[in-house]
């Protein structure tokens, strides 16, 4: 519990901070930002919840629905014609270099991280691009980057991960009696990072970096800091939560995966809601990619 303080002397029957609190004398443990909802109390949303009356707390994003909606059209478009403008390119290989086999560039590291990489690009480039066609205000706040109270969104993290944890071990093993062990989420090509990156020492520090380090910044940015946002500020937390979970899961391609992932989704979202910052959502995406990407090199066939 957060240390006791002395309570200031009030000014004119209110504290300082404790604007729009309602409650008389205000309370001096409750930060500004929280004390910007109805009810005073920091544990009840983000310091952008909107008020019961409806009215927009500040730090509210610009975009909505339909910018999410736009942006996601425009980032499908822009993978089929990169797709396309990438295999023009292997067709042209053979005229010039007819020895080059292209067939083995899937097995390339290079290739593989050269790929990781323009996805990203694509993905926070169409966003970024399209929000300052639109005139929005974009700035590191806006996109979720803000301080939250570190006890708080450390005891959430840990109840998010116990939850998802949990139901992905339930469902494994829900899998594997009704399908058997060859359908589990485990054997889905996409979560095998070792035949991506290979087993090597090399690998397990390049994989880390680029699965637990860089992937859980780059998908919270996108996932929960523009799209998960503009859905909760329109349509609340429940069904924005939701439909910015669907949008995670459905990005992951792989129906076996469908149900934790969207879960977890789900949890992230969750994590941003209450703690205001998806600081909280990249520690929780964090700990699970590296604990995932350190069962793999442990024991390959884990997944």
């Amino acid at each position: 519990m957060d240390e006791q303080f002395p309570n200031p002397p009030s000014v004119g029957g209110q504290l300082p901070g404790a604007k729009n609190q309602g409650l008389p004398g205000g309370d001096p443990l409750i930060e500004p930002e929280d004390q910007e909802r109805s009810g005073g109390d920091p544990l009840t949303g983000p310091e952008d919840q909107r008020r019961s009356g409806g009215e927009p707390m500040p730090d509210t994003v610009p975009w909505g629905w339909r910018d999410v909606l736009i942006v996601i059209a425009l980032i499908i478009l822009t993978f089929i014609l990169t797709v396309v403008i990438i295999q023009l390119a292997l067709g042209l290989v053979p005229a010039y270099w007819p020895d080059f086999d292209t067939s083995t560039l899937g097995d390339s590291v290079a290739v593989n991280v050269a790929l990781t990489f323009l996805q990203w690009a694509i993905v926070l480039g169409v966003t970024l691009i399209y929000l300052k066609i639109r005139g929005y205000p974009v700035n590191a706040r806006m996109m979720g980057f803000r301080r939250t109270r570190f006890r708080r969104a450390l005891g959430l993290l840990v109840m998010v991960l116990v939850i998802t944890l949990s139901f992905e071990v339930i469902y494994n093993l829900l899998i594997f009696r009704l399908f058997g062990e060859g359908n589990l989420p485990s054997d889905v090509p996409s979560q095998q990072v070792t035949s991506l990156f290979g087993t090597s020492v090399a690998a397990l520090v390049l994989t880390f970096v680029i699965v637990a380090l860089i992937t859980p910044v780059v998908e919270e940015l996108f996932f929960r800091g523009f799209i998960h946002r503009g859905l909760e500020q329109q349509f609340g937390f429940l069904a924005g939560g939701s439909l910015s979970a669907t949008i995670f899961m459905i990005a992951h391609f792989d129906p076996r995966l469908f149900p934790p992932i969207f879960v977890l989704g789900f949890g992230l979202a969750y994590l941003v809601h209450r703690t205001g910052s998806i600081w909280s959502s990249i520690g929780s995406h964090f700990l699970i990619n590296a604990m995932g990407v350190i069962s793999q090199f442990l024991d390959p066939g884990s997944g």
